[in-house]
């Protein structure tokens, strides 16, 4: 209906008291709204922000810069918004970015010297703050959060859906594969709600047999719990768990956790049996790394220096204080850090110690603590060994610069450089590890960038291998995959146990056993929300580099949606830095970008280690522009083979993969549309040249020494923060950690603040600074998904080159996009092509709209039950089912609904029993009394038996957002937005709440209904009046307060709730919308299959109540013969006045031209009520508005004036003014230039106001029911076409005649009087 499209320009409102309010209140909100912009504004500046503020457009004037700054851009913005408001179609958001003022980051002079004696300036040099509690950067950070998050404003529901999405992905309670392990199977759980892990171990029953694939824990025996994260985690904000090492002998847990971000954990140990903890004090300040003895006494561990490098190896007794700990060795060399654990069968602890490119190995017997460790081979610059043992041989891997790729020794432990070849090295295949274990080694390597598994039997008598032969490959089909060992148990197992996952492919964890060489899928970890891997696609191509090099690259999309011609949005991922591969693994958060239409490429670029170790000496030092020639030239192949088109693509890329970004958008930025820096390394020189900040001398191998020629020359060539330039950037996020000890926040601050002052484009540049973790982000795995929701978000909405854009991938804009075409002429043409209805035999109709922009869903159900239905003495009723509606039912909501229904209907007993004494004659005062303590222990132990809201929680845990029920004098709607893989939940459980209800919490519900009256009606400035008013004007239903009368309320019981439920919430009077990610068919059967055995057709009753003969008359005869004409009131809440004028309801034809009738008064500044009375030279309100249907819109009702007078104005002159100007509207009607205005500014508003599945759904179901088809939604602004000025004048000649009014009148007074009736 038009109505729905007018309601749109923020004018209409629908409850009579909200609307009269005084000026005081008005100026208080505005106040709060714009600040000190308030006097920047006129008057009717200011009445646009309140009507675009009451249709939830606030955020366009929140977060604005203080006056003096963009005072132009502000106005402007109010400017285009009353435009909109009167049917244009100029860019709000466009405007709200033109008033939005980024940080403004001053310039100190400082200069950064080096050892060589060159210099440069660094301007921005004092934001750097090594103890985080400088208070102007501490503002200055908090600043470029608050832009940041005024910039994204209009996609803070999106983000919302897209936590939805992620989490309702997540199956919460789950549980990883056990690990065998002498005589235990351990595992860890997660618990739905909760954040953390939970670990835990079983035994493994007495008389199993040995490791097999097949093997499966005994759930009968006992749980025991070695470590809950979640309630270590409830001591702190943040929470992470480093090493987690029981003890040999399995009775003591040592672990360590990070309570700040900032990576220097704490380490607790506790007695499995007691719970009690062992240390006299917690070791602090250390790495994490911890390793038990086989005394079991002896804990091993190690902590950092000053500059946060792990150092020093130390030895621990329990039961001793730790300031007596005993060092064991310490490193000096700041670019090594160490390490300590113990070998797999336990014979030996190792002490690793190594930089970038050069490892040693030091090895103590593990039941020796208190000896020395030894040295396994003497350390040597730029080779690295790792080491592994079995029966007194040690299998070392090694590289060194003629072995660049690795190979496989193996030589006796006393005589550890009596080394023998087992793997040679190949020039083609990188050796990345293996897993060793009594009779078997398995060798995983890398060849052309992939990885594969190899498995060696070994001599059965436990000696050495003379060679390693026959070998036996694990296979794997996809075309790019990541496979490595997982967890494995005991040492003389047979069975490896493998990971494996790829873009389409979620982490699956399978064993192989090696003697047999079976294999078993133990687990593929469940992605929910109807995830399927043939949707996807994956492939890996390649491009080629600038000197002739193939550089492999890895995609996936969803099949169905991506076109291929160039046009599709892309994500290109890249890092390489550190030999640390790319590989192609699975996200089930990619799936939100996936779903939506996007490429995501991951780019294997020098660096990394895909290709063999050479592939990553080519990308470091003088080579170090390889990284990012590479990913250009991918860029470019996406480019030239349609993925994509430089107006589509955004890239990422975190930590060192954050320099790969800033590199290349100094170098290419015109191939990009957007790029998001995640904790960026983008001040090389400046931070590499320091020595006290950590890791920085650690990274000389990497990167290369400042301090020395031509490694400063090298790196200054292409350090983001130095190559800044006057040129044009794409849109550009970047993100920091406030304690991130591995990229300081200062080096993300630096670098987007001289973006800023050097970027000579409009586009945008955002910087997120988490100012409570570090370098990973939040701690909680739901709390890390608001940081993912809104990296997606930026992704997307930076990739379509403003925020605001985001909107518009996620409405119908582009569901509807599938012919090219754009306008709201084609929207309304597919809108009819796109919606599908049916109806159920039992009477239940649905209408069902696809829109595959984003795989959520919005569900609404239109109940045609309100309060104008309720019988007398029954009145709020329906109101009252509203609040008990996801109450549950036999099976939802109840811990035990056996125990629970006696007590139910225990307590109904005792209520009626109350209810129907009442508090009578003394003689009945003490049985009263036993009454009531009767009525209050059933209530307790009810209560005891529910559990609240779980229906809410059931739908929250699939995702589900905005969960709620509205009750009108009309209808009862309910409605819920919800991941598509949630909808046949949704189906179940809204099936079976209208089929087998539970109205258990009655009667303290009751009391929530109470004080809900209290607050809206008894307390509120015009509460009473509103509803003495609606009494007043009508003799029929809807002189009911929708919330009911107090005394007809307080006798409601059970029993009248189910016999009102049963009589009228039936499947004809019911109409359901499902719109968003759906496809029809599937509705159609999810409905036959939970709602089509409700109910008999033949009893069913007809969709609407008879209806009063008065829905088709005309409106002469509407206000009943003999009521009254008046109303009256003193209230402090004064002065205000209210015509109300009698008219039919929305399905008589002449509702159309009432609504333009309601538009012509009052819809928007150049309405006539507003030019005539508030902007007029006379002007006699401060305001005035319109309701056009009030208090609903089914039956006969009326249209409301509402005016508050100037001072001065009395309400006598303000109402013959109103009288004034509808008598000229029914004696003129309105000009032909009116007519055009309502019926563009109706299209448009109509428009957009349809854009999202919510209030689609809505609209839908309302139109149906009302006016007998949904398609009237569209129908009356085609009709608004052919009005003529001579039809609306003619209703309303008919609509303001003498005699066809009802005046509400509040007069000002210090006291509030009693609503008086005047005949």
């Amino acid at each position: 209906m038009a109505s729905v499209a007018f309601a749109a320009s923020g004018l209409v409102v629908g409850a009579l008291g909200g609307l009269l309010v005084n000026r005081r209140l008005t100026h208080r909100r505005l106040k709060k709204i714009l600040g000190p912009n308030l006097k920047l504004l006129n008057k009717r500046e200011r009445q646009t922000v309140l009507a675009v503020a009451e249709n939830g457009g606030q955020h366009l004037f929140s977060s604005w810069p203080p006056p003096g700054i963009h005072d132009q851009q502000k106005r402007n913005l109010v400017c285009v918004a009353a435009a909109q408001l009167s049917g244009s179609n100029q860019s709000l958001e466009a405007a709200r970015q033109g008033v939005l003022q980024p940080p403004k980051t001053i310039k100190k002079p400082f200069t950064v010297d080096s050892p060589l004696g060159l210099t440069r300036d660094d301007p921005y040099y004092w934001l750097r703050d090594d103890e985080r509690k400088d208070p102007e950067i501490l503002e200055h950070l908090e600043a470029e959060n608050a832009y940041t998050k005024a910039v994204l404003a209009d996609t803070e529901e999106l983000q919302k859906q897209l936590v939805a999405e992620m989490r309702a992905r997540i199956q919460e309670a789950d549980e990883s594969v056990p690990v065998r392990e002498s005589g235990y199977y351990y595992y860890s759980r997660t618990l739905e709600d909760q954040q953390y892990r939970v670990h835990c171990r079983r035994k493994v029953p007495s008389g199993q047999g040995p490791p097999s694939e097949l093997d499966k824990m005994d759930l009968n025996q006992p749980e025991e719990i070695i470590l809950d994260e979640n309630a270590e985690a409830a001591k702190h904000s943040f929470y992470i768990l480093g090493g987690l090492e029981t003890s040999p002998d399995h009775k003591l847990i040592a672990y360590a956790e990070d309570v700040s971000g900032g990576e220097k954990y704490t380490i607790h140990v506790r007695e499995l049996a007691t719970g009690k903890q062992l240390l006299t004090a917690p070791i602090t300040n250390t790495s994490g790394n911890l390793t038990w003895a086989l005394d079991n006494r002896t804990l091993f561990y190690v902590t950092k220096d000053k500059i946060d490098r792990p150092y020093k190896l130390w030895r621990h007794r329990i039961g001793t204080d730790p300031k007596d700990d005993i060092g064991v060795f310490q490193e000096d060399d700041e670019q090594y850090n160490i390490g300590v654990g113990r070998t797999r069968d336990d014979k030996l602890l190792l002490l690793s110690t190594g930089s970038a490119i050069t490892s040693d190995e030091q090895y103590l017997p593990a039941d020796q603590p208190e000896g020395n460790f030894k040295m396994l081979l003497p350390r040597k610059y730029n080779v690295e060994y790792d080491a592994y043992h079995r029966n007194g041989h040690v299998f070392l891997v090694v590289r060194d610069e003629q072995r660049p790729n690795s190979e496989l020794l193996v030589a006796p432990l006393d005589r550890p450089t009596d080394t023998k070849v087992l793997l040679r090295h190949q020039d083609d295949v990188k050796l990345e590890g293996i897993v060793l274990s009594k009779n078997y080694v398995a060798v995983f390597q890398r060849k052309k960038g992939l990885q594969v598994a190899t498995i060696y039997s070994l001599p059965k008598d436990g000696s050495a291998p003379s060679a390693l032969q026959n070998g036996r490959q694990v296979e794997f089909d996809e075309p790019a995959y990541e496979l490595g060992p997982s967890s494995q148990g005991d040492f003389d197992s047979s069975i490896l146990r493998l990971g494996y996952n790829s873009l389409t492919t979620p982490a699956t964890t399978l064993d192989l056993n090696m003697d047999t060489g079976a294999r078993e899928t133990k687990k593929v970890q469940p992605v929910l929300g109807g995830f399927d891997s043939n949707n996807y696609k994956t492939e890996r191509r390649w491009a080629k580099a600038s000197d002739g090099t193939g550089i492999p690259y890895s995609l996936v999309y969803r099949q169905g949606l991506v076109k291929l011609d160039g046009s599709d949005p892309l994500l290109l991922n890249g890092y390489g830095s550190y030999e640390i591969c790319n590989d192609p693994g699975f996200s089930r958060d990619k799936v939100s970008l996936l779903d939506r239409g996007f490429i995501f490429v991951l780019a294997h670029v020098r660096g990394g280690g895909e290709m063999g170790r050479n592939w990553y000496e080519k990308g470091k030092y003088e080579h170090k522009k390889n990284t990012f020639t590479d990913f250009i030239a991918v860029a470019e192949h996406l480019i030239d083979s349609k993925m994509t088109s430089p107006e589509r693509l955004c890239i990422e890329g975190r930590s060192a993969g954050g320099l790969l970004i800033g590199a290349v958008l100094n170098m290419r930025p015109d191939l990009f549309s957007a790029a998001l820096a995640g904790v960026p390394f983008v001040d090389v020189v400046t931070t590499m040249l320091d020595d006290s900040i950590p890791l920085t001398t650690g990274e000389w191998e990497e990167w290369g020494n400042p301090q020395q020629q031509p490694y400063y020359d090298i790196m200054l060539d292409y350090s983001p923060v130095d190559n800044v330039k006057r040129q044009k950037y794409p849109n550009i996020l970047v993100t920091a950690g406030l304690w991130d000890p591995r990229v300081a926040y200062w080096e993300p601050a630096k670098w987007v603040a001289k973006l800023r002052a050097h970027k000579t484009d409009n586009n945008l540049l955002l910087m997120k600074c988490n100012l409570g973790a570090g370098h990973f982000s939040e701690s909680g795995r739901f709390d890390r998904l608001k940081e993912t929701a809104i990296d997606c978000t930026r992704r997307a909405a930076l990739s379509f080159a403003s925020a605001s854009a985001l909107t518009v991938i996620t409405t119908s804009a582009a569901a509807f996009a599938a012919d090219g075409t754009s306008g709201s002429d084609d929207f309304f043409k597919r809108l009819e092509d796109r919606v599908s209805e049916f109806t159920l035999p039992n009477g239940l109709h649905f209408l069902v709209l696809e829109r595959h922009t984003s795989p959520v869903v919005s569900c609404h159900t239109y109940a045609d039950v309100g309060a104008f239905d309720e019988p007398n003495g029954q009145t709020g009723i329906a109101h009252l089912l509203e609040h008990m509606a996801f109450k549950g039912s036999e099976r939802i909501g109840t811990l035990d609904f056996r125990q629970e229904a006696p007590i139910l209907d225990a307590l109904d007993e005792v209520f009626y029993a109350m209810r129907d004494d009442g508090p009578g004659a003394s003689t009945r005062a003490a049985s009263l009394q036993a009454l009531t303590e009767q009525f209050g222990k059933l209530q307790a132990q009810a209560s005891q038996l529910s559990k609240p809201n779980e229906f809410g929680a059931k739908l929250k845990r699939a995702g589900a957002v905005g969960l709620n029920a509205a009750t009108s004098a009309d209808a009862t709607r309910y409605y819920v937005s919800l991941p598509t893989n949630a909808l046949e939940l949704w189906f179940a459980m809204e099936a079976e709440r209208f089929q087998a209800p539970v109205f258990r919490e009655l009667y303290s519900e009751k009391l929530v209904v109470a004080e809900e009256r209290r607050s809206r009606i008894d307390n509120a400035p015009l509460g009473l009046f509103a509803q003495a008013f609606c009494k007043a004007a009508f003799d029929n239903a809807y002189s009911h307060p929708v919330i009911g009368w107090p005394e007809d309320v307080a006798r409601i019981g059970r029993r009248e709730l189910q016999d009102f439920f049963a009589t009228h919430y039936t499947p004809k009077r019911l109409t359901i919308a499902i719109v968003g990610d759906v496809v029809p068919e599937k509705v159609e059967e999810l409905a036959v299959k939970y709602f089509g055995s409700w109910g008999s057709p033949a009893a069913a009753p007809d969709a609407l109540p008879p209806s009063d003969e008065s829905l088709q008359e005309p409106v002469e005869g509407l206000r009943p013969e003999g009521q009254p004409s008046r109303i009256e009131q003193a209230s402090p809440a004064g002065p205000c006045l209210l015509q109300a004028y009698y008219r039919p309801g929305l399905a008589s034809k002449d509702a159309l031209a009432l609504d333009v009738i309601g538009e012509l008064l009052s819809g928007g500044r150049t309405a006539r009520l507003q030019r005539a009375l508030v902007d007029g030279g006379a002007q006699q309100a401060l305001g005035v508005s319109c309701s056009r249907a009030w208090p609903g819109e089914k039956h006969g009702c009326c249209m409301v004036l509402q005016a508050v007078p100037t001072p001065g104005t009395s309400l006598d002159s303000l109402d013959s003014a109103l009288h004034q100007q509808v008598d000229l509207l029914a004696a003129d009607g309105p000009t032909p230039k009116e007519l055009r205005r309502i019926a563009k500014g109706a299209r448009m508003d109509l428009f957009e106001g349809l854009q999202s599945n919510s209030s689609m759904a809505s609209n839908l179901c309302s139109n149906h029911v009302l006016t007998k088809s949904w398609r009237n939604l569209i129908g009356d602004v085609a009709l608004l076409q052919d009005l003529q000025p001579q039809d609306v004048r003619e209703v309303a000649s008919r609509l303001f005649a003498g005699g066809n009014c009802f005046t509400g009148v509040v007069q000002t007074s210090r006291a509030t009087s009693r609503p008086r009736i005047v005949s």
